[in-house]
């Protein structure tokens, strides 16, 4: 049972069915290379002569033989590096369905966190509004405020249904999460999945400059295009023969009315056999077929390109635009926020403002409290995002959850 992010990253990483069928597409992939380098199947030929062929050194009564076929010089190469980056591309998607994995792991993580933490905030409203609500019902017995008493208790029941919609949230996460680990969806998750890191701590995502060459996408691209490049070859070559080589025994019986040293021998027979490719049009086709593949492999390889930049250029403004969010609120709403419930409060109590006013504080409170949490939460999908992108890890103290303080 892993006790943290990392270790939950690693047991997807070893269960996963659709990575492991991924491993195994690459391992399927890696055995064609054998296959497409091997010549092929020589045949042999058994002929028996119904009727026996009278010849001068005797009759002919049945012929074996063997015969090799021989692809034109090259073509095995080339079918050989097919298979070769056929193999590459499988690999390559392997490699993309683990950062994938890993990503979406990451992001479950953190909307899991989001959904728990927001729930113990709200949690903690629920407590400070019950408290108002004895405020307002001394109120109320002092004959002051019976609107308060109501205000109070809709507050309550409103606060209730958040809590209810964030547990709710979290069945789907919890049955995506079972479904990405090879569990039944309804199985409980982890105990560390109920803490809460409460920051985001400080990460770092290095782009180093091998990076985006190094992208399985784009590996997977240039594999392509490399299959492409040598099934135009080969389309080109199909226009050269094949040749078969034979060999064949006739097995000759021997008279007994004729004399001779040649008597009863066996005769032994080289062939050849060539095909012709003679229909142009076809291979002409198939050169052009593999052409058009070729130009169009070398233009998904820019548009793979094009939109790896454009996925990195929105997972950096999400980032920087959560960092920014994070900070207004740390550093101004949330200050504000908390006064302004301190001086409704006091003002309630000294009868200088009425109850809805105090409740509309506290409200922007929690909605500020859920707003900065909803900020450190897109800062960590921000960063899963840029991992699965760059291929770096990013360093993270608040990847290890503390104990949960609610």
């Amino acid at each position: 049972m892993p006790v943290n992010l990392e270790g939950l990253i690693n047991w997807a990483l070893e269960v996963n069915q659709g990575l492991q069928s991924s491993w195994e597409q690459w391992q399927a992939n890696l055995e064609a290379i054998p296959q497409a380098s091997a010549l092929p199947d020589p045949m042999i030929r058994y002929g028996y002569f119904i009727r026996e062929v009278e010849t001068r050194v005797g009759p002919q009564q049945q012929r074996v033989g063997l015969a090799q076929t021989f692809p034109w010089f090259g073509k095995r190469a080339l079918a050989t590096s097919m298979a070769s980056e056929q193999a590459i591309e499988a690999w390559s998607d392997y490699l993309m369905q683990k950062r994938n994995l890993i990503r979406e792991v990451r992001s479950l993580w953190a909307d899991w966190e989001y959904l728990t933490e927001a729930t113990a905030i709200t949690r903690d409203n629920i407590q400070l509004v019950r408290r108002l609500e004895q405020v307002a019902q001394a109120r109320l017995r002092s004959g002051k405020d019976a609107l308060g008493v109501v205000q109070a208790q809709l507050t309550l029941a409103r606060l209730e249904e958040q809590i209810l919609a964030l547990i709710d949230r979290k069945g789907p996460i919890q049955a995506r999460l079972n479904g990405l680990l090879n569990r039944p969806s309804d199985t409980e998750l982890p105990s560390f999945m109920a803490s809460t890191s409460g920051s985001t701590g400080d990460w770092e995502i290095i782009e180093s400059e091998t990076a985006w060459a190094e992208h399985p996408r784009i590996l997977q691209k240039q594999a392509v295009i490399r299959r492409y490049e040598a099934a135009t070859q080969l389309a080109r070559k199909q226009r050269r023969p094949q040749f078969t080589l034979g060999l064949d025994l006739i097995q000759t019986d021997s008279t007994g009315n004729m004399n001779g040293s040649d008597m009863g021998k066996d005769p032994v027979m080289v062939s050849a056999m060539f095909n012709l490719p003679i229909w142009e049009r076809k291979n002409r086709a198939a050169v052009a077929q593999a052409e058009a593949k070729e130009a169009s492999a070398r233009h998904a390889l820019v548009e793979a390109m094009n939109q790896l930049n454009a996925d990195r250029s929105k997972a950096q403004l999400a980032l920087s635009d959560a960092v920014r969010r994070q900070a207004l609120h740390e550093d101004t709403l949330r200050p504000l926020a908390e006064s302004a419930v301190q001086v409704a409060e006091q003002a309630y109590r000294t009868g200088q403002s009425t109850f809805q006013e105090w409740i509309n504080a506290l409200q922007l409170l929690l909605e500020l409290e859920l707003s900065q949490l909803r900020a450190q939460t897109d800062q960590k999908l921000a960063h899963a995002n840029l991992e699965q992108l760059l291929g770096t890890v990013p360093e993270a103290r608040a990847l290890t959850p503390v104990n949960p303080t609610h």
